[in-house]
This record gives structure tokens, C-alpha cells and sequence, in this order.
């Protein structure tokens, strides 16, 4: 079999005819991949015959697992990256994502070792995605360091040989300390990782993707205000500078004076173990599954 993309689709909270991702990917011009539909819960979805004439017409293959206990990302990114073989690169995309046709394009045509596509926010237009040291790149194509870049996980693609290097080195795509945020900067630590090693990866930024973005939303829920100190938390602990660590700090100053008790009590428990509870939890419930 000739080595071909397999792209990943992580569902949640909606049905597979409700995700932009889905929809866009039938309407585009991205043919002959592997399509996986991971539904991370919290109910079980059907993958329709319809459905997967429409994908088949395009010689797409599309499967589907119901996951409905919201397994943490970075387990569910390296699980599906070990599970599959016969590609040349690897594709990740969240349920709510515009597939363009510059994108498909780079799913097609792209032969970077990674490919960033600009992230563009559904919610007001502006471009967000990718980011270094802090700041929107404002250079495409070919980038001469991969050194403190980095951008959201959704969109991104992962050339079989980048996947090779990393374990070569023994090193896991995604941290499996982070959960939900966090997960996505950790595969671009990596990068920089190997990169300081001596390891040289073509990495690019062409293509545009359109996606909902939760750091544009005017008001954070309290689950997201929590994941996000956790994410600080567990960065502080595992990847320590002076500026990390006082920023944690600040940080849990900022929610204890606010009565946020319970949410800083989960940061410096994770700050201390270093994992997000998640991840402890369901190694635990694997565990119990097996013995």
C-alpha cells in the first residue's frame, strides 16, 4: 500500500454531521487519506452509511471510535500515532476547524517535515496562530529555527520521518503530563528539544485554517480558568525558570485573593506532582481494566 495522510478528527459534545471539521473535509479537495473520527464523549455517536459513501467517493477510508470518557489529549494524540502505519504524515484536527483549500493543498501536495497553517479565529477574523516568543510570526514558508514557535495543536502536520526521529530519540510526540492545555506547546518543546540536539527539521508555515478559539471568548468559564492554571502549574514544575515559577506564583497570589480557593488548591497539587489528575486518574482506571 502506497503510504498516504491519515488524518485524526477529535470529537466532542456533538454529533459527527455537526463538526465543521467533518463537513469542510468531505467539501474540499482532499482525496485518498485515512480518516479518523475519535468521539472523546461524553455520549456514543453513529457514523451514518451515508456518511461513509460520501467519504468513500472521494477514496477516503473513515472509522470511528467512541471514546465517551474524555480521554486526555496527549494520551489520545501518541495512542493514535502508534496505531497506525502505512503514512507519510499525520494530520490533527479539532471538530471545529475550517478546512481550506490552501490546507488541503498542503495535506496533498505539503512535504515540510512539520507544516504550520496561519490560525485564523472565527470569532473576529484576526490571525492568532502561530506565535513566537510570544508574538504572531510574521514569516512564512520555510523557517530557519523552530526555536521558542509555536501554535495551536489543530492543523497541524506531522511528516512520518519527524515521527521516526522522535523516537529514535525516545522521545513521545505530545507530554502525557498535560491533559487539555498545555498539550499542544509541549510537541513544539519537543521540537526545540532536539533542535538544541542537532536535529534539523523542515518546518513551515503556509496554509490558512479557520477555528474557534477559547482565548477570544470575552468571558472564561470556570473550567477553562482552572485548566489554563493547571497548565501553568504543571509547566512551572516540569520545564522550571525563574520567570515560570513566578508567574505560578502570581498567579495562585491572584486567585487566593479573589476566593478562588478550591481552583488554587488543584494548581499547587498539580504543581507539586507535576501530572494533571486526569492523567493520574485514567492510568489508574487502565490499570484496574487490565488486572
Amino acid at each position: 500500500m502506497t503510504p498516504h495522510a491519515h488524518i485524526l478528527i477529535v470529537l466532542y459534545n456533538k454529533k459527527i454531521e455537526e463538526s465543521e471539521s467533518v463537513d469542510s473535509l468531505l467539501n474540499s479537495e482532499v482525496s485518498s487519506v485515512d480518516l479518523h473520527i475519535h468521539n472523546n464523549g461524553p455520549c456514543k455517536v453513529e457514523l451514518s452509511e451515508d456518511l461513509v459513501l460520501l467519504f468513500k467517493s472521494k477514496n477516503i477510508k473513515v472509522s470511528l471510535c467512541n471514546c465517551i470518557d474524555n480521554k486526555p489529549l496527549s494520551l489520545l494524540y501518541n495512542d493514535f500515532i502508534c496505531s497506525i502505519s502505512d503514512y507519510n504524515k499525520i494530520v490533527i484536527l479539532d471538530d471545529d476547524t475550517t478546512i481550506t483549500t490552501s490546507f488541503a493543498l498542503q495535506i496533498m501536495n505539503g512535504n515540510c517535515d512539520v507544516t504550520l497553517p496561519r490560525i485564523i479565529s472565527r470569532g473576529d477574523n484576526k490571525e492568532y496562530y502561530p506565535l513566537k516568543n510570544g508574538d504572531l510570526l510574521i514569516n512564512y514558508g520555510v523557517l530557519d529555527t523552530i526555536n521558542n514557535i509555536w501554535s495551536i495543536g489543530s492543523g497541524i502536520i506531522v511528516s512520518k520521518k519527524t515521527v521516526d526521529v522522535f523516537a529514535e530519540h525516545k522521545i513521545k510526540l505530545f507530554d502525557e503530563h498535560y491533559a487539555l492545555y498545555g498539550v499542544d506547546i509541549s510537541f513544539f518543546r519537543n521540537l526545540w528539544i532536539l533542535e538544541k540536539r542537532g536535529v534539523k527539521f523542515r518546518v513551515c508555515v503556509d496554509s490558512i485554517l479557520v477555528h474557534s478559539l477559547s482565548r477570544v471568548e470575552t468571558v472564561q468559564s470556570e473550567f477553562r480558568v482552572r485548566e489554563r492554571l493547571i497548565d501553568i502549574a504543571i509547566t512551572a514544575r516540569r520545564y522550571p525558570s525563574t520567570r515560570k515559577l513566578l508567574s505560578f506564583c502570581k498567579q495562585i497570589v491572584k486567585h487566593m485573593v479573589k476566593g478562588h480557593f478550591k481552583i488554587s488548591i488543584i494548581a499547587i497539587s498539580c504543581f507539586l506532582s507535576g501530572i494533571h489528575p486526569r492523567i493520574s486518574a485514567w492510568k489508574v482506571r487502565q490499570e484496574r481494566s487490565i488486572s
